[in-house]
């Protein structure tokens, strides 16, 4: 049975508009099925792969045959693992302003890297970035009776059925083979390898995949941290400035959220350090080669912290962070326009006092809602007409559709 993706219903409506659709997003996340599965159901359609050197080298190399034999005869041509194409964005903007063919691509990394040139398709391209799978496309697929649990906001004793399931999704991640996997922690360590030596050496050309696997390991120790590059490229004897090209690739190729500080002053917020959070925790589990039960995790917090995190970030929400002096900090601040919501993400609580950090939050900010995700307490009140919410990490993204975040 294939994994339902909520991605599927947009990605159906695409097939009626004129631009170039690019899906975009990690290795493995499940591009290529969801758009068989769209191929399948579309008359006058052909399906390729640049995996495939021969059409590759056609069209790299004689696009105006390529167009004869591939686009012409086709009302939708679908081409699968298009970052292997050396002038991408040239090529198909000569496909899209010669022809009618509607066109689907797929990329192993962010579309300045998918598609070379990306400036020749400005107005020509709906970029559509797929993340791992989420919680509850996760849920939906393991247990069509626990679903309805994550349709609206619950008690956190109505949730406790979901413990297992929960805990097996924080461990092993949302890579569809992985979930489906008899063996994931090895299938987990392959997915790793396929990244350094497919994406990184093959695609990208970086010969020294050692160097970003030293990287990525000691992010991944400080996952949903702020980053201490200097500590990076100390422990590594990696220069800053290589430091940051790898952080760089490894945020465009969908395996780090580069989270930015929320400020007041705008440029101050591009130099500040960010935070990184690994967009699989599976991914980040198998480079720690940390798979232990949560309850004996010293890393319980950061876990949490990364799955809110990329439960926000897959639901459209703009992530900053807030840290001043490092005295007062918020793990997320949600930004909507003028509305400000501030994300705690805790594990177990004593109480449900509004922290110093809270407060100062509120204080300078005037949020309309901070939101304490817990393993703990339910609760409700207002705190200088902020509305601050007590409640389980596994109501965040019923709280998303209900665009209460």
């Amino acid at each position: 049975m294939l994994i339902k993706r909520d991605l599927f219903t947009r990605l159906e409506k695409e097939r009626y508009a004129k631009k170039i659709t690019a899906l975009v997003g990690s290795r493995q996340v499940g591009k290529t099925t969801i758009l068989k599965q769209l191929y399948e159901m579309t008359a006058d359609a052909q399906f390729i792969t640049f995996e495939d050197t021969e059409i590759l080298n056609l069209f790299n190399m004689n696009i105006k045959l390529f167009v004869e034999q591939y686009v012409v005869p086709n009302k939708v041509l679908f081409i699968d693992e298009f970052q292997y194409a050396r002038e991408g964005g040239k090529q198909l903007k000569y496909i899209y302003d010669t022809q009618k063919t509607k066109l689907f691509i797929t990329g192993s990394s962010h579309p300045e890297l998918t598609i070379r040139s990306l400036q020749f398709l400005v107005g020509r391209v709906n970029i559509i970035e797929m993340y791992p799978v989420s919680f509850k496309e996760f849920i939906a697929y393991k247990s069509k009776s626990k679903a309805v649990l994550l349709r609206k906001v619950r008690k956190l004793a109505d949730l406790a059925q979901l413990h297992d399931l929960f805990e097996e999704y924080l461990l092993y991640g949302g890579y569809p083979a992985i979930i489906t996997s008899e063996d994931k922690q090895a299938d987990l360590k392959q997915l790793v390898q396929t990244y350094l030596y497919k994406e990184i050496r093959d695609v990208l050309m970086y010969k020294n995949s050692f160097a970003f696997e030293q990287v990525m390991q000691l992010v991944a120790l400080q996952d949903a941290k702020i980053l201490k590059k200097t500590n990076i490229s100390l422990n590594t004897d990696i220069n800053r400035n290589k430091v940051n090209e790898i952080l760089n690739v490894l945020e465009k190729t969908y395996v780090l959220a580069l989270v930015r500080p929320f400020l007041k002053n705008k440029r101050k917020e591009v130099i500040r350090s960010s935070k990184a959070i690994f967009q699989d925790l599976g991914m980040k589990n198998s480079i720690t080669k940390n798979f232990n039960p949560l309850y004996l995790r010293s890393d319980k917090g950061e876990v949490y912290e990364s799955f809110i995190g990329n439960e926000l970030k897959r639901g459209g929400r703009e992530l900053r962070f807030w840290n001043l002096n490092n005295r007062y900090e918020m793990d997320f601040v949600v930004v909507a326009g003028e509305k400000i919501t501030g994300i705690e993400v805790k594990s177990k609580l004593l109480n449900s006092k509004p922290t110093k950090s809270m407060r100062k939050f509120i204080e300078l900010f005037r949020p309309e809602q901070v939101i304490v995700f817990n393993e703990n307490i339910d609760g409700e009140y207002s705190l200088e007409g902020t509305n601050v919410l007590f409640t389980s990490h596994l109501n965040v993204s019923a709280l998303l559709e209900l665009e209460a975040v």
